[in-house]
């Protein structure tokens, strides 16, 4: 992941006097946006509190905190969006998996067949049980397979060697990724930025245990090549793309290969680096190395998590298109998926979401101030959902959900015309805002500007609504999606996104922004149509690829 530090600055006289001029509306149309940064700052601190323990799932804070959002919800006077017969009908119950955890796990080798075995190797430094693997025991002779792909399309087989019954009760160990070029690139991954395609589907694990176990293996091993061995890092056992292999499957350390492979002879290094070459080439290579045996035993524990969704009707012809307004409220806990730090502590995640999700609420207040202000009982208005999404920070969760279920709030996908996103809006820095999911040219990038004439934010539009946030989910269904977004900073992920660092008056100006919008959107006779994506700036594309 690319490092961005993020410097932010306190908005000075002119700044404020600029909210102020934008603020030209009774009281009774909704609060000055200028005066809602003390109430942004509060939510933020309400929900980036230590009891709410990060909110992640499998944790008490993330109840807490979607109480919470329904008490704040019910306050504001939106009405309870779920079909649901709990009696809690603005929570939309989903469940979570919660990752894989290794109850136990053991590893010892014996360098040769017939040898004693060694001592039992420690897990996380010679070896570590991934993700995907299946529990069981096993014991047998290890056999190097080079990468251990199959790959007919390539008319590659590392597996092409064998002879006899192959595998039959071995224990197979091949190296991750796949064939590299001089540039130490994959030979057969397409070139794409947005989708991280370093790699082609072959490399993945579940891919090589497929193959290990139709050739027969009880285990696989898998080992970094020496092209792409970082100090031998071994991935987390919570590492998994939810894929579940038949067989046990392990990575380990590059210094335990070469242990293994000690019994062959020569400078074991230089075997390794002739081995990969080999391997890029095409060659078939099959190693017998000596003698393994392991355990492994696995729980995947749950959750049951909730999207907080509340209504403001519309009315009129409109009535039946809606407009969601969106932003995850969960965030990683005490970092035991997807930190950047080790220790094992709260991270509160002010800006990621606390800032979206207070944005969130103080959007929802002013759309109900606005509608309750309206004189005319024949006014045509669109309906809004006010989205708190569970999940996102395991992969969209909460809003994949929500798509695939929209009949539990009685809404169809063709009613949606258009979704906005905030997913970290608290750090504004040099009055920067990012737009993604509009080009500079396109009739939403209109919309926008139209929206920012009276706030004077700097716009930085790109077309690229793919990305890892929640607004992608709805992207994928082809509707009209924007994601606002302030940038990475170096306490994303950390224990350090704390609530002092965020800039309430900076969102207060990008919540003026959205509100403008939101208020263009619910009325107008026709919405702009769905843009697929056309990223248009390299340093955004960057940006978004890497906040995963």
């Amino acid at each position: 992941m690319n490092r961005y530090v993020v410097f932010w600055f306190l908005l000075g006289l002119a700044a404020c006097a600029s909210l102020m001029a934008g603020c030209a509306r009774p009281p009774s149309a909704g609060a000055c946006w200028a005066d809602q940064a003390g109430a942004f700052h509060q939510i933020i601190i309400d929900l980036a509190d230590p009891a709410l323990e990060g909110r992640d799932a499998g944790n008490a804070g993330i109840d807490k905190a979607r109480d919470y959002l329904v008490e704040q919800f019910a306050a504001i006077g939106l009405q309870p969006a779920v079909r649901s017969t709990d009696g809690n009908r603005f929570a939309q119950m989903f469940t979570v998996h919660l990752g894989v955890k290794a109850v136990a796990q053991a590893l010892a080798v014996a360098p040769r067949m017939g040898e004693p075995f060694g001592p039992e190797l420690e897990p996380g430094v010679d070896f570590n049980v991934l993700g995907i693997s299946a529990d069981g025991v096993f014991d047998g002779q290890a056999v190097f397979v080079g990468y251990g792909i199959v790959n007919d399309q390539q008319r590659y087989n590392s597996y092409a060697a064998l002879h006899g019954e192959g595998l039959a009760g071995k224990v197979a160990v091949a190296f991750h990724y796949e064939p590299i070029d001089g540039d130490r690139r994959s030979q057969w991954a397409g070139t794409g930025i947005v989708r991280g395609d370093r790699w082609s589907e072959a490399a993945v694990f579940p891919a090589k245990a497929k193959q290990a176990v139709e050739h027969g293996a009880a285990a696989l091993l898998v080992v970094n090549p020496p092209s792409h061995d970082v100090s031998s890092k071994l991935r987390s056992t919570n590492s998994t793309s939810g894929a579940t292999a038949a067989v046990p499957v392990m990575q380990i350390s590059s210094r335990l290969f070469e242990r293994m492979l000690g019994g062959n002879g020569g400078n074991t290094p230089r075997l390794v680096e002739q081995l990969q070459r080999r391997a890029n080439k095409g060659e078939s290579t099959i190693v017998p190395l000596g003698r393994v045996r392991g355990s492994v035993c696995l729980e995947r524990p749950e959750d049951n998590v909730a999207n907080v969704a509340a209504l403001l009707p519309g009315v009129g012809a409109l009535a039946d298109q809606v407009i969601v307004v969106g932003a995850h409220y969960d965030h990683i806990g005490y970092g035991e998926t997807g930190s950047r730090t080790e220790a094992r502590v709260v991270r509160p995640g002010a800006d990621d979401n606390a800032s979206g999700t207070a944005g969130l609420l103080l959007l929802a207040r002013a759309a109900v101030q606005r509608a309750a202000a309206e004189v005319q009982p024949s006014v045509s208005r669109r309906t809004v959902l006010f989205v708190a999404f569970a999940g996102e920070e395991r992969g969209r969760l909460g809003s994949v959900h929500f798509v695939d279920h929209l009949a539990e709030l009685g809404v169809e996908q063709e009613q949606i015309v258009a979704m906005l996103n905030m997913d970290m809006i608290g750090r504004l820095e040099k009055n920067r805002l990012y737009v993604f999911g509009t080009g500079p040219g396109d009739k939403w990038a209109k919309l926008v500007r139209n929206a920012n004439r009276r706030v004077g934010l700097w716009l930085k539009f790109d077309g690229l609504a793919m990305g890892a946030s929640d607004h992608t989910s709805f992207y994928n269904r082809k509707i009209p999606a924007l994601h606002f977004f302030t940038g990475l900073h170096r306490d994303y992920h950390s224990p350090t996104d704390t609530v002092d660092k965020i800039n309430a008056s900076g969102a207060a100006m990008i919540l003026q922004l959205i509100d403008s919008l939101i208020k263009d959107l619910v009325g107008r006779p026709q919405c702009p149509a769905f843009v697929a994506d056309r990223p248009t700036s390299r340093s955004t594309r960057a940006i978004m690829s890497t906040r995963a």
